[in-house]
C-alpha cells in the first residue's frame, strides 16, 4: 500500500527536478534508510552524475561524476541488476574515495538500476537502514518496483521538458521575425523578457507564472507583424493617423494568437502591455486595477528598456537614470507594485544580472 502511494505521488508533477527529488525522499522513506543517491547517466560522457543527493554528505555529492561502470552504481547501471551490499567496506566494487571525500561511513547500501525504454538511464540506492538491519531480498523488490514506476516518471517529465523547450524556442524565432521587421528594436524582447523575470520573482510570482510570463514577453511586439515599414521603421515623429494605426498591434497580436491554446497565457501580456496605470494607455484605456497583472509588469519591463535603450534619435540612459525616471511615473503611468519590485531588483544588482544571463542563454 505504501509503494502505491509513493508511486502515486510521483504523477503529480513534470517538472523534473520535482519528479528527481520526489523519487529520491520516497525512496529513502520506503526503504527507512539513512540517505541515498540518484545518479542519471550524461548520455555524451556515459558518466554517472550524482543529481540529488539525501543525507549528510549531499552538498559534496551533488553533481559528483564517476567513471563508467565505477562503484556500486556503475556496476548497477552497466548490467542493468540490482544489488545489495551489506558490509561495504569488504566490497571491491565499493567507491571508497567517495566516503573518503565526504567524510561518511557507508556500512550497507541496496541500488537498482533505473530503466526506460529497455534501457539503463540511472541508479537509485539507498544506504544504511536506521534500525541497523541488513537489506535483504524483499528490499530489493521494493525498491526494483518503485525504481520501475519512477523511471517512467523521470522519463515522462524529461519528455515534457524537452517539448517545453522546443516550445520555448519557436516562441524564439518568431520574436527574432518580429524584430527583423524593426530595425530599431534589436534585442528587445529579449531584454524585455530578462527585466520582467527579475520584476516577477521579486513579486513572489509562482513558476506556472513566470513561465507564461517568458512566452508572453517574448510575443507581446508580435501585432507589429501586420503594421507597415513604412510606419515601423520611420526615422522621425509618426502623424496622427500613423500612430492611430500603431497603436492597434497589440490587438492584431491577440488576434493572431487567439486560440492557439498553449499560447493563451501569453494574451495578456500582449494585449495590455501598453495601457496606463491612470488610464491613458492604449488599446482601451484601461485604469487601475482593471488592466492585468501581467499588463501591469510588462508596461514597466519594456518602458524601463525603452529609456535604456538606444535609439536613432537619443542615446539610451543610465540604470539607474531609467529607474529614476520610472519613478517619477509610480502611480500614474505605472502601478506602484510593480514599480517597487522594478526598484528593488535594481538595487540588488538583479536587472542587468538578469539580461546579460537571457542574453547568452539565448545566443547559446
Amino acid at each position: 500500500e505504501h509503494l502505491i502511494k509513493v508511486s502515486q505521488h510521483l504523477t503529480g508533477s513534470l517538472d523534473t527536478e520535482v519528479v528527481l527529488h520526489s523519487i529520491l525522499d520516497k525512496a529513502v522513506e520506503l526503504l527507512q534508510g539513512q540517505s541515498g543517491s540518484l545518479l542519471l547517466i550524461d548520455p555524451q560522457t556515459h558518466e554517472l552524475v550524482f543529481r540529488v543527493v539525501n543525507g549528510p554528505a549531499s552538498e559534496q555529492l551533488l553533481n559528483k561524476r564517476l567513471p563508467p561502470g565505477v562503484g556500486i552504481a556503475g556496476v548497477v547501471a552497466r548490467d542493468g541488476k540490482p544489488l545489495i551490499v551489506n558490509d561495504a567496506k569488504a566490497d571491491p566494487r565499493h567507491y571508497g574515495e567517495i566516503d573518503l571525500e565526504t567524510a561518511t561511513y557507508t556500512q550497507s547500501l541496496i541500488c537498482v538500476p533505473l530503466i526506460a525504454k529497455g534501457q539503463a538511464i540511472g541508479a537509485l540506492e539507498v544506504l544504511n537502514k536506521l534500525d541497523g538491519t541488513p537489506f535483504d531480498d524483499s528490499d530489493s523488490d521494493l525498491l526494483s518496483a518503485f525504481a520501475a514506476q519512477s523511471a517512467i516518471a523521470l522519463s515522462n517529465a524529461q519528455l515534457y521538458s524537452q517539448l517545453k523547450r522546443a516550445f520555448a524556442d519557436t516562441v524564439r524565432i518568431i520574436a527574432n521575425a518580429v524584430e527583423v521587421r524593426d530595425a530599431n528594436t534589436s534585442g528587445h524582447t529579449i531584454r524585455v523578457t530578462a527585466i520582467g523575470l527579475a520584476i516577477a520573482r521579486e513579486l513572489g510570482w509562482s513558476r506556472e507564472q513566470i513561465e507564461n510570463l517568458e512566452i508572453g514577453a517574448l510575443l507581446h511586439d508580435i501585432g507589429k507583424i501586420g503594421m507597415p515599414d513604412r510606419i515601423l521603421n520611420k526615422p522621425d515623429g509618426l502623424t496622427q493617423e500613423e500612430y492611430d494605426q500603431m497603436k492597434q498591434h497589440p490587438i492584431v497580436g491577440a488576434q493572431m494568437l487567439n486560440g492557439v491554446g498553449g499560447l493563451s497565457g501569453a494574451l495578456p501580456y500582449i494585449l495590455y502591455h501598453q495601457e496606463r496605470y491612470d488610464g491613458k494607455g492604449y488599446p482601451f484605456g484601461l485604469a487601475g486595477d482593471a488592466i492585468p497583472i501581467e499588463g501591469r509588469l510588462l508596461a514597466v519591463a519594456d518602458s524601463f528598456d525603452a529609456i535604456t535603450s538606444n535609439r536613432p534619435y537619443r542615446v539610451g540612459l543610465s540604470e539607474q537614470a531609467a529607474v529614476t525616471e520610472i519613478l517619477r511615473h509610480r502611480g500614474t503611468q505605472f502601478d506602484p507594485q510593480v514599480v517597487d519590485a522594478l526598484v528593488a531588483a535594481h538595487q540588488k544588482g538583479n536587472l542587468k544580472a538578469s539580461i546579460e544571463i537571457e542574453v547568452t542563454s539565448t545566443t547559446t
